[in-house]
Protein backbone atom coordinates (compact mmCIF):
# COMPACT_ATOMS: atom_id res chain seq x y z
CA UNK A 1 0.00 0.00 0.00
CA UNK A 2 1.73 2.92 -1.18
CA UNK A 3 -0.74 5.60 -0.22
CA UNK A 4 0.23 6.41 3.20
CA UNK A 5 3.06 9.52 3.91
CA UNK A 6 5.44 6.29 5.44
CA UNK A 7 5.64 4.15 2.48
CA UNK A 8 6.73 6.24 -0.93
CA UNK A 9 6.75 4.14 -3.52
CA UNK A 10 10.27 3.09 -3.88
CA UNK A 11 11.59 -0.31 -4.85
CA UNK A 12 14.71 -1.73 -3.27
CA UNK A 13 16.39 -4.96 -4.93
CA UNK A 14 19.63 -6.87 -4.51
CA UNK A 15 20.53 -8.91 -7.57
CA UNK A 16 23.05 -10.37 -9.52
CA UNK A 17 23.28 -12.73 -12.68
CA UNK A 18 25.78 -15.34 -14.25
CA UNK A 19 26.03 -12.78 -16.92
CA UNK A 20 26.11 -9.10 -17.78
CA UNK A 21 21.51 -8.77 -18.28
CA UNK A 22 19.07 -5.97 -17.89
CA UNK A 23 16.82 -6.46 -15.42
CA UNK A 24 13.93 -4.61 -15.08
CA UNK A 25 11.19 -3.89 -11.84
CA UNK A 26 7.63 -2.60 -12.45
CA UNK A 27 4.61 -2.90 -10.40
CA UNK A 28 1.43 -4.41 -11.23
CA UNK A 29 -1.90 -3.57 -9.09
CA UNK A 30 -5.17 -5.72 -8.31
CA UNK A 31 -6.34 -4.60 -11.83
CA UNK A 32 -3.68 -5.35 -13.53
CA UNK A 33 -2.23 -2.24 -14.87
CA UNK A 34 1.65 -1.96 -14.94
CA UNK A 35 3.72 0.95 -14.41
CA UNK A 36 4.67 1.97 -17.91
CA UNK A 37 8.74 1.59 -18.82
CA UNK A 38 10.69 4.47 -18.25
CA UNK A 39 14.47 4.67 -17.89
CA UNK A 40 14.10 4.74 -13.68
CA UNK A 41 13.34 0.71 -13.53
CA UNK A 42 16.03 -0.33 -15.18
CA UNK A 43 18.86 -2.25 -13.78
CA UNK A 44 22.35 -3.34 -15.01
CA UNK A 45 23.23 -6.79 -13.58
CA UNK A 46 26.88 -8.36 -13.47
CA UNK A 47 28.08 -11.47 -11.08
CA UNK A 48 28.27 -9.40 -7.80
CA UNK A 49 25.23 -8.00 -5.79
CA UNK A 50 24.27 -4.83 -6.24
CA UNK A 51 21.34 -3.30 -4.49
CA UNK A 52 19.02 -0.84 -6.78
CA UNK A 53 16.64 1.84 -5.72
CA UNK A 54 13.80 2.41 -7.94
CA UNK A 55 11.52 5.50 -7.10
CA UNK A 56 8.02 5.44 -8.14
CA UNK A 57 7.12 8.89 -7.32
CA UNK A 58 5.05 10.32 -10.28
CA UNK A 59 4.88 7.12 -12.47
CA UNK A 60 1.87 5.52 -11.12
CA UNK A 61 0.08 5.48 -15.34
CA UNK A 62 -0.09 3.10 -17.38
CA UNK A 63 -0.63 4.25 -21.13
CA UNK A 64 -0.39 1.13 -23.42
CA UNK A 65 -2.53 -1.81 -21.86
CA UNK A 66 -5.43 -2.94 -22.23
CA UNK A 67 -6.61 -1.37 -19.34
CA UNK A 68 -4.73 2.03 -19.23
CA UNK A 69 -4.95 4.59 -16.12
CA UNK A 70 -3.29 5.10 -12.74
CA UNK A 71 -2.22 2.03 -10.81
CA UNK A 72 -4.33 1.46 -7.55
CA UNK A 73 -1.78 2.52 -5.07
CA UNK A 74 -3.60 0.54 -1.97
CA UNK A 75 -3.33 -2.30 -3.65
CA UNK A 76 0.03 -3.03 -5.34
CA UNK A 77 -0.31 -6.88 -6.01
CA UNK A 78 2.62 -8.00 -7.41
CA UNK A 79 6.45 -6.89 -8.32
CA UNK A 80 7.03 -7.52 -12.31
CA UNK A 81 10.11 -8.31 -13.55
CA UNK A 82 11.87 -9.26 -16.92
CA UNK A 83 15.27 -9.51 -18.38
CA UNK A 84 16.47 -7.95 -21.62
CA UNK A 85 12.98 -7.07 -22.24
CA UNK A 86 13.81 -5.45 -25.26
CA UNK A 87 14.34 -8.61 -27.14
CA UNK A 88 10.69 -9.77 -27.10
CA UNK A 89 8.94 -6.56 -26.88
CA UNK A 90 10.23 -3.03 -27.74
CA UNK A 91 13.93 -1.90 -28.03
CA UNK A 92 15.19 0.64 -25.66
CA UNK A 93 16.94 3.47 -26.75
CA UNK A 94 20.19 4.99 -25.56
CA UNK A 95 20.79 1.44 -23.80
CA UNK A 96 23.29 -0.82 -25.07
CA UNK A 97 22.62 -2.81 -27.91
CA UNK A 98 23.08 -5.99 -26.30
CA UNK A 99 20.39 -5.69 -23.90
CA UNK A 100 18.33 -6.57 -27.39
CA UNK A 101 19.39 -9.93 -27.01
CA UNK A 102 18.02 -13.01 -25.38
CA UNK A 103 20.12 -13.88 -22.29
CA UNK A 104 21.13 -17.61 -21.75
CA UNK A 105 21.32 -17.86 -17.70
CA UNK A 106 20.45 -17.35 -13.97
CA UNK A 107 19.53 -14.32 -12.04
CA UNK A 108 19.14 -13.81 -8.41
CA UNK A 109 17.01 -11.82 -6.85
CA UNK A 110 18.25 -11.77 -3.51
CA UNK A 111 16.25 -9.56 -1.44
CA UNK A 112 13.20 -6.90 -2.51
CA UNK A 113 11.91 -4.21 0.08
CA UNK A 114 9.30 -2.03 -0.36
CA UNK A 115 8.75 1.72 1.09
CA UNK A 116 11.11 4.42 2.14
CA UNK A 117 11.46 2.54 5.90
CA UNK A 118 13.31 -0.55 4.36
CA UNK A 119 16.76 -0.82 4.94
CA UNK A 120 19.30 -3.07 3.07
CA UNK A 121 20.48 -5.87 4.37
CA UNK A 122 23.20 -6.72 6.32
CA UNK A 123 25.96 -8.63 4.23
CA UNK A 124 26.03 -11.63 5.25
CA UNK A 125 29.42 -12.45 4.08
CA UNK A 126 31.11 -15.26 5.58
CA UNK A 127 34.06 -14.97 8.24
CA UNK A 128 36.55 -17.35 9.95
CA UNK A 129 37.36 -17.16 13.21
CA UNK A 130 39.17 -20.09 13.62
CA UNK A 131 40.22 -23.64 12.50
CA UNK A 132 41.92 -26.83 14.11
CA UNK A 133 44.66 -28.38 13.96
CA UNK A 134 47.14 -25.81 12.76
CA UNK A 135 49.30 -28.78 11.37
CA UNK A 136 47.46 -30.51 8.39
CA UNK A 137 48.87 -33.23 5.56
CA UNK A 138 46.80 -34.94 3.18
CA UNK A 139 43.63 -36.32 4.12
CA UNK A 140 43.56 -34.30 7.10
CA UNK A 141 40.10 -33.34 8.61
CA UNK A 142 40.33 -29.83 9.82
CA UNK A 143 37.34 -28.18 11.68
CA UNK A 144 37.10 -24.51 10.61
CA UNK A 145 34.60 -22.30 12.87
CA UNK A 146 33.21 -19.03 11.74
CA UNK A 147 29.98 -16.96 10.59
CA UNK A 148 27.58 -17.53 8.06
CA UNK A 149 29.40 -20.81 6.43
CA UNK A 150 26.45 -22.02 5.03
CA UNK A 151 26.06 -23.46 1.98
CA UNK A 152 29.70 -23.21 1.35
CA UNK A 153 30.47 -24.23 -2.45
CA UNK A 154 34.35 -24.16 -2.20
CA UNK A 155 37.13 -24.52 0.33
CA UNK A 156 40.88 -24.05 -0.59
CA UNK A 157 44.06 -24.82 0.87
CA UNK A 158 46.67 -22.22 -0.07
CA UNK A 159 44.48 -22.48 -3.21
CA UNK A 160 44.40 -26.31 -3.60
CA UNK A 161 40.00 -27.09 -3.55
CA UNK A 162 39.67 -29.57 -0.03
CA UNK A 163 36.91 -31.71 0.03
CA UNK A 164 34.17 -30.37 2.24
CA UNK A 165 32.90 -33.11 4.69
CA UNK A 166 30.29 -31.40 7.00
CA UNK A 167 28.84 -27.98 7.00
CA UNK A 168 26.79 -25.06 9.15
CA UNK A 169 26.34 -21.89 9.62
CA UNK A 170 29.09 -21.58 12.21
CA UNK A 171 31.33 -24.59 11.51
CA UNK A 172 32.72 -26.43 7.95
CA UNK A 173 34.47 -30.43 8.01
CA UNK A 174 37.01 -30.30 5.26
CA UNK A 175 39.76 -32.73 4.47
CA UNK A 176 42.86 -31.10 2.95
CA UNK A 177 43.91 -32.25 -0.62
CA UNK A 178 46.54 -34.20 -1.95
CA UNK A 179 49.70 -31.88 -2.82
CA UNK A 180 48.93 -29.21 -0.02
CA UNK A 181 51.31 -26.66 0.79
CA UNK A 182 50.92 -24.58 3.49
CA UNK A 183 49.34 -21.78 3.71
CA UNK A 184 45.95 -20.13 4.54
CA UNK A 185 42.30 -21.66 4.13
CA UNK A 186 39.63 -19.92 1.78
CA UNK A 187 35.83 -20.42 1.93
CA UNK A 188 33.36 -19.18 -0.71
CA UNK A 189 29.34 -19.22 -0.28
CA UNK A 190 26.73 -17.76 -2.38
CA UNK A 191 27.41 -14.63 -0.09
CA UNK A 192 31.28 -14.59 -0.78
CA UNK A 193 34.50 -15.39 -0.14
CA UNK A 194 36.98 -14.84 3.33
CA UNK A 195 40.83 -15.96 3.91
CA UNK A 196 41.53 -16.99 6.97
CA UNK A 197 44.46 -14.74 8.86
CA UNK A 198 46.52 -17.23 10.42
CA UNK A 199 48.46 -20.04 8.21
CA UNK A 200 48.68 -23.76 8.44
CA UNK A 201 51.57 -25.41 8.33
CA UNK A 202 52.48 -29.20 7.19
CA UNK A 203 53.42 -31.74 9.06
CA UNK A 204 56.20 -33.55 8.52
CA UNK A 205 56.65 -37.20 8.27
CA UNK A 206 58.73 -39.35 10.44
CA UNK A 207 59.38 -42.34 9.69
CA UNK A 208 62.11 -44.93 12.12
CA UNK A 209 62.60 -47.91 10.18
CA UNK A 210 61.48 -51.28 10.61
CA UNK A 211 61.39 -53.15 14.32
CA UNK A 212 64.60 -55.40 14.26
CA UNK A 213 65.63 -58.46 16.36
CA UNK A 214 69.51 -58.68 16.67
CA UNK A 215 72.06 -60.74 18.36
CA UNK A 216 74.47 -58.32 20.11
CA UNK A 217 74.04 -55.46 22.06
CA UNK A 218 74.45 -52.85 19.58
CA UNK A 219 71.97 -51.98 16.14
CA UNK A 220 71.69 -49.52 13.68
CA UNK A 221 69.04 -46.94 13.93
CA UNK A 222 68.11 -45.76 10.79
CA UNK A 223 65.59 -42.81 9.62
CA UNK A 224 63.40 -41.11 7.01
CA UNK A 225 64.29 -37.46 7.64
CA UNK A 226 67.55 -35.55 6.90
CA UNK A 227 67.46 -33.90 10.33
CA UNK A 228 65.73 -34.96 13.50
CA UNK A 229 66.30 -36.08 17.14
CA UNK A 230 66.67 -40.29 18.71
CA UNK A 231 65.51 -40.43 21.90
CA UNK A 232 65.70 -43.70 24.52
CA UNK A 233 61.82 -44.36 25.17
CA UNK A 234 62.46 -47.55 27.37
CA UNK A 235 64.92 -50.05 27.52
CA UNK A 236 68.36 -49.44 27.41
CA UNK A 237 71.04 -47.89 25.10
CA UNK A 238 73.98 -45.35 24.04
CA UNK A 239 72.95 -43.32 20.96
CA UNK A 240 76.05 -42.57 19.19
CA UNK A 241 74.68 -39.42 17.32
CA UNK A 242 70.95 -38.56 18.09
CA UNK A 243 71.02 -35.54 15.97
CA UNK A 244 72.04 -37.69 12.06
CA UNK A 245 68.81 -39.87 10.72
CA UNK A 246 71.84 -42.75 10.58
CA UNK A 247 73.29 -44.01 13.94
CA UNK A 248 74.12 -46.48 16.02
CA UNK A 249 73.32 -47.42 19.45
CA UNK A 250 75.42 -49.13 22.07
CA UNK A 251 74.97 -51.03 25.33
CA UNK A 252 71.25 -52.36 24.91
CA UNK A 253 69.88 -54.56 26.93
CA UNK A 254 68.90 -58.24 26.47
CA UNK A 255 64.88 -57.91 25.46
CA UNK A 256 63.37 -54.83 24.12
CA UNK A 257 64.29 -51.13 23.31
CA UNK A 258 62.56 -48.71 22.25
CA UNK A 259 63.76 -45.41 20.62
CA UNK A 260 61.73 -42.76 19.25
CA UNK A 261 62.74 -40.33 15.88
CA UNK A 262 61.64 -37.13 16.45
CA UNK A 263 61.27 -34.52 13.47
CA UNK A 264 59.72 -31.00 13.06
CA UNK A 265 58.55 -28.04 10.24
CA UNK A 266 58.28 -24.92 12.61
CA UNK A 267 55.87 -25.53 15.75
CA UNK A 268 54.97 -29.06 13.61
CA UNK A 269 55.91 -32.21 15.44
CA UNK A 270 55.83 -35.99 14.14
CA UNK A 271 57.01 -39.08 15.91
CA UNK A 272 57.86 -42.46 14.97
CA UNK A 273 59.11 -45.24 17.50
CA UNK A 274 61.24 -48.32 16.36
CA UNK A 275 61.67 -51.16 18.72
CA UNK A 276 65.24 -53.41 19.12
CA UNK A 277 64.37 -56.74 20.43
CA UNK A 278 68.43 -57.67 21.56
CA UNK A 279 68.94 -61.49 22.37
CA UNK A 280 72.76 -62.02 23.81
CA UNK A 281 74.13 -65.01 25.66
CA UNK A 282 75.32 -63.37 28.91
CA UNK A 283 78.80 -63.75 29.66
CA UNK A 284 79.99 -66.46 31.99
CA UNK A 285 81.41 -65.73 35.46
CA UNK A 286 84.82 -64.74 36.13
CA UNK A 287 87.28 -67.51 37.50
CA UNK A 288 90.42 -66.56 39.29
CA UNK A 289 91.07 -66.44 43.03
CA UNK A 290 89.26 -63.96 45.60
CA UNK A 291 91.97 -64.19 48.43
CA UNK A 292 95.38 -62.85 47.20
CA UNK A 293 97.81 -60.87 48.52
CA UNK A 294 100.07 -57.74 47.50
CA UNK A 295 103.14 -58.41 45.61
CA UNK A 296 101.72 -61.67 43.80
CA UNK A 297 100.42 -61.90 40.25
CA UNK A 298 96.71 -63.60 39.50
CA UNK A 299 94.87 -64.99 36.38
CA UNK A 300 91.53 -64.03 35.64
CA UNK A 301 89.19 -65.74 32.83
CA UNK A 302 85.64 -65.88 31.33
CA UNK A 303 84.78 -67.72 28.77
CA UNK A 304 84.33 -66.33 25.32
CA UNK A 305 86.40 -64.74 22.51
CA UNK A 306 85.43 -61.22 23.33
CA UNK A 307 86.54 -58.63 22.97
CA UNK A 308 86.49 -57.71 26.77
CA UNK A 309 87.63 -54.24 28.86
CA UNK A 310 88.26 -55.71 32.13
CA UNK A 311 88.11 -53.21 34.66
CA UNK A 312 90.24 -53.57 38.19
CA UNK A 313 90.82 -51.91 41.74
CA UNK A 314 93.15 -49.48 42.38
CA UNK A 315 96.46 -50.93 43.22
CA UNK A 316 96.37 -53.78 40.55
CA UNK A 317 98.07 -53.52 37.53
CA UNK A 318 96.95 -55.58 34.26
CA UNK A 319 100.26 -57.45 33.07
CA UNK A 320 98.66 -58.68 29.90
CA UNK A 321 95.42 -59.81 28.24
CA UNK A 322 92.99 -56.71 27.97
CA UNK A 323 90.60 -56.84 25.30
CA UNK A 324 90.89 -60.97 25.51
CA UNK A 325 89.07 -63.49 27.87
CA UNK A 326 92.47 -63.77 30.14
CA UNK A 327 94.56 -61.12 31.88
CA UNK A 328 97.08 -61.41 34.33
CA UNK A 329 97.21 -58.99 37.02
CA UNK A 330 99.73 -57.75 39.97
CA UNK A 331 98.37 -56.68 42.97
CA UNK A 332 101.09 -53.98 43.97
CA UNK A 333 99.23 -51.80 47.10
CA UNK A 334 95.50 -53.65 46.76
CA UNK A 335 93.15 -53.45 49.38
CA UNK A 336 90.43 -55.25 47.55
CA UNK A 337 87.30 -54.82 45.57
CA UNK A 338 85.92 -55.96 42.82
CA UNK A 339 87.16 -56.89 39.61
CA UNK A 340 84.89 -56.94 36.13
CA UNK A 341 84.80 -57.31 32.81
CA UNK A 342 82.76 -56.03 29.99
CA UNK A 343 81.57 -57.01 26.43
CA UNK A 344 82.93 -53.79 24.06
CA UNK A 345 79.09 -54.30 22.94
CA UNK A 346 77.88 -53.06 26.28
CA UNK A 347 77.16 -57.31 28.18
CA UNK A 348 78.92 -56.70 31.95
CA UNK A 349 79.39 -59.95 33.31
CA UNK A 350 79.15 -61.01 37.14
CA UNK A 351 82.04 -59.59 39.30
CA UNK A 352 84.18 -61.08 40.84
CA UNK A 353 84.94 -59.75 44.94
CA UNK A 354 88.89 -60.02 45.50
CA UNK A 355 89.81 -59.88 49.44
CA UNK A 356 93.34 -59.57 50.80
CA UNK A 357 95.68 -61.85 52.42
CA UNK A 358 97.28 -60.28 55.24
CA UNK A 359 100.55 -61.97 55.34
CA UNK A 360 102.82 -63.48 58.51
CA UNK A 361 104.57 -61.04 60.11
CA UNK A 362 106.11 -61.00 63.63
CA UNK A 363 107.85 -58.28 65.40
CA UNK A 364 111.53 -57.90 66.79
CA UNK A 365 112.33 -54.48 67.80
CA UNK A 366 110.87 -51.20 67.12
CA UNK A 367 113.06 -51.40 63.97
CA UNK A 368 112.42 -54.69 62.72
CA UNK A 369 109.31 -56.19 61.04
CA UNK A 370 109.13 -60.26 59.35
CA UNK A 371 107.12 -60.72 56.44
CA UNK A 372 106.27 -64.53 55.10
CA UNK A 373 103.61 -64.04 52.74
CA UNK A 374 101.92 -66.04 51.35
CA UNK A 375 101.66 -69.39 53.51
CA UNK A 376 100.31 -72.04 52.81
CA UNK A 377 101.11 -71.44 49.15
CA UNK A 378 101.05 -72.97 45.69
CA UNK A 379 104.37 -72.25 44.28
CA UNK A 380 106.52 -70.42 46.49
CA UNK A 381 106.40 -68.01 49.24
CA UNK A 382 108.22 -64.58 50.07
CA UNK A 383 110.46 -63.65 53.13
CA UNK A 384 111.42 -60.26 54.15
CA UNK A 385 113.01 -58.92 56.61
CA UNK A 386 112.82 -54.68 57.53
CA UNK A 387 115.68 -53.02 59.04
CA UNK A 388 117.25 -49.81 59.28
CA UNK A 389 119.82 -51.21 57.78
CA UNK A 390 121.04 -54.38 55.63
CA UNK A 391 122.40 -57.07 57.73
CA UNK A 392 123.12 -60.67 56.62
CA UNK A 393 121.05 -63.60 57.55
CA UNK A 394 120.96 -67.06 57.20
CA UNK A 395 118.07 -69.29 56.44
CA UNK A 396 117.41 -73.17 56.25
CA UNK A 397 114.68 -74.87 55.07
CA UNK A 398 113.81 -78.81 56.53
CA UNK A 399 110.91 -81.21 56.92
CA UNK A 400 109.25 -82.69 59.34
CA UNK A 401 112.17 -85.64 59.96
CA UNK A 402 114.41 -82.82 60.66
CA UNK A 403 116.44 -83.60 57.02
CA UNK A 404 117.93 -79.86 55.78
CA UNK A 405 116.29 -79.67 52.01
CA UNK A 406 117.33 -75.62 51.68
CA UNK A 407 120.62 -73.76 53.29
CA UNK A 408 121.54 -70.95 52.55
CA UNK A 409 123.75 -67.26 54.47
CA UNK A 410 123.98 -65.01 51.31
CA UNK A 411 120.81 -63.21 51.75
CA UNK A 412 120.25 -59.68 53.81
CA UNK A 413 117.40 -57.70 55.49
CA UNK A 414 114.73 -55.70 53.51
CA UNK A 415 115.06 -57.91 50.23
CA UNK A 416 112.19 -60.15 48.88
CA UNK A 417 113.52 -63.60 49.54
CA UNK A 418 111.93 -66.48 47.62
CA UNK A 419 111.56 -69.91 49.08
CA UNK A 420 109.89 -73.44 48.36
CA UNK A 421 109.57 -73.11 44.20
CA UNK A 422 111.23 -76.32 44.42
CA UNK A 423 110.01 -78.08 47.48
CA UNK A 424 107.27 -80.71 46.74
CA UNK A 425 103.77 -80.16 48.56
CA UNK A 426 104.47 -80.68 52.08
CA UNK A 427 104.90 -78.76 55.76
CA UNK A 428 108.08 -77.93 56.50
CA UNK A 429 110.19 -75.82 59.45
CA UNK A 430 111.72 -72.32 58.38
CA UNK A 431 115.07 -71.40 60.27
CA UNK A 432 115.74 -67.99 60.05
CA UNK A 433 119.26 -66.81 62.06
CA UNK A 434 119.21 -63.04 62.26
CA UNK A 435 121.40 -60.72 64.20
CA UNK A 436 122.07 -63.28 67.13
CA UNK A 437 119.09 -64.51 67.31
CA UNK A 438 116.81 -67.55 65.08
CA UNK A 439 113.36 -67.58 64.61
CA UNK A 440 111.26 -70.61 63.03
CA UNK A 441 107.53 -70.82 60.99
CA UNK A 442 105.69 -73.81 59.62
CA UNK A 443 105.54 -73.54 56.24
CA UNK A 444 102.91 -75.14 54.06
CA UNK A 445 102.61 -76.13 50.50
CA UNK A 446 99.47 -77.35 48.61
CA UNK A 447 97.67 -76.85 45.23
Amino acid sequence: NFSCTANKPILKVRAKASGICLLTATLVDVNGRAVDNYPGINMELTNSYQIFTIDFSQHFRNYHSANPGILDSTYIERIQFAINPGYYSYPYSGINANYNTAFNGTVEIDWIGIGDNCSPPLTQLPAITSFTPACITEGTQVTITGNYLSNANNVTFNGLAGTIISNTASQIVAAAPSGVTAGKISITTAEGSVTSEESFNLTPFADAGNDQNVSSYTATLTANAASGTWTLISGAGNIKNPNTPTTTVSALQNGANTFRWTVQNGSCTAYDEVTINASVTPLGNISGPTLVANGTQQTYSVTGTGPYTWIVPDGVVIVEGQGTNTIKVYFEEASGGNIEVVNEEGGISSSITITMDQPTSVHLGSDNYWQIFPNPFKESTLLRINSEQPQKLSIKVVDITGSSLYHSDNYFTNESIVIGNNLPNGIYILIINYNNSVKTFKLIKAE
